[in-house]
């Protein structure tokens, strides 16, 4: 009898060791296979929105329902016309994101930290880099046939970020007409809640908002080189990457602005839709 028991305890623990076995299995497999889908949704978004080529080495998942990302080696390449080596290259990024929030519309994204990036600032016949991706980026969110609600588009879910960090940057200024090399740290850029005040906004818009902001305080660092014509420049860059913040939150306004009025038309429909039933 003794015997008998020995040996069901023996296949009870056989059975768990397999069940834990499939579990850290299935996990791993899971976690392999969402670091690729969010490698190839990186690449493939920022690509498009830029027009230029994005690429990403590696996706860190921090246990598949922690809600954190790290991505390591994002390098943004430069638009056709340039020659140097690349526009952006961000090391390592940081992204937080609110479990709870995975299932709902908005993404709350807790915070993007991007630490130490490296930037060529590429001046060419009287165009920079830069400022080539952000006419890019503006065209490619002006496509949007928001006019139009029965247009089939999918600009995916709506988000929140609520900081977002660019920190101890370093800009290499490169031209033909420098017989050197010049270099500038950029200070600390720091944005908070974008998209809180609108409950939410497309990742199209999210990164309109985001790179105009860069573009705005690399144009004036820039600026402030003493560079000639780079310099005269880069305040044209400037001012123009402004007006494009300008222009997004207008934009953003008037969204507000729409979605209040159609939350007011329900409310109106729904109080004439009871007065007619009772």
């Amino acid at each position: 009898m003794v015997k008998k028991k020995g040996r069901t305890g023996r296949r009870i623990r056989i059975v768990l060791v397999a069940l834990v076995a499939l579990l850290i299995a299935a996990i791993v497999v899971t976690a392999v296979y969402a670091e690729e889908i969010v490698r190839r949704v990186v690449e493939r978004g920022g690509s498009q929105a830029t027009q230029v080529e994005v690429t990403l080495d590696q996706v860190q998942l921090r246990g598949v329902f922690g809600g954190v990302v790290g991505l390591r080696g994002l390098r943004v390449n430069n638009p056709s016309g340039f020659t140097t080596d690349y526009l952006f290259d961000l090391e390592g990024v940081r992204v937080s994101v609110d479990p709870a929030s995975l299932r709902s519309d908005p993404l709350v994204i807790r915070e993007i930290i991007i630490e130490g990036p490296r930037v060529i600032y590429e001046y060419r016949d009287r165009a920079t880099n830069l400022g080539r991706v952000q006419r890019s980026i503006n065209a490619f969110v002006g496509e949007r046939p928001d006019a139009d609600p029965d247009a089939p588009v999918d600009r995916g879910r709506r988000m929140i970020i609520e900081d977002f960090q660019f920190r101890d940057a370093r800009i290499a200024v490169m031209a033909p007409v420098l017989d050197r090399d010049a270099g500038v740290n950029i200070p600390a850029i720091r944005l908070q809640n974008i998209g809180k005040e609108r409950g939410g906004i497309y990742a199209d818009e999210a990164l309109a908002e985001v790179y105009s902001r860069l573009h705005q305080r690399v144009a004036g660092e820039v600026a402030g080189l003493g560079l000639g014509e780079i310099s005269a420049y880069a305040r044209q860059a400037r001012q123009q990457a402004e007006g494009a913040v300008r222009d997004l939150r207008e934009q953003a306004d008037r969204a507000a602005d729409d979605a209040r009025e159609e939350a007011d038309e329900q409310v109106d429909d729904a109080v004439r839709r009871l007065r007619d039933r009772f």
